[in-house]
């Protein structure tokens, strides 16, 4: 998703919203719930080097390089 997409999505929502993401991951749910949540706790701007490793999981070095790229990042808590 591209910055200008999330600020659309956000535009039509209400401002006092609280922002919670989840995921359906079977490795992030245990028990009997159906979805792993976590909260956003900061957006920034950051200079990383993307690749994937050996099993085709995406990886990233914070890092300014000439081949690397500019991203926009969540950071995120499962402490909710």
């Amino acid at each position: 998703m591209k910055v200008r997409e999330l600020q659309h999505k956000l535009t039509g929502l209400e401002s006092e919203l609280d922002v919670i993401c989840y995921m359906e991951d079977n490795s992030l749910v245990s028990g009997d719930r159906g979805v792993a949540l976590f909260e956003v706790v900061d957006l920034a701007a950051q200079d990383v080097e993307r690749w994937r490793d050996g099993d085709g999981k995406r990886c990233l070095k914070f890092a300014s390089t000439p081949t690397g790229d500019r991203i926009a990042l969540l950071e995120i808590t499962a402490d909710l």
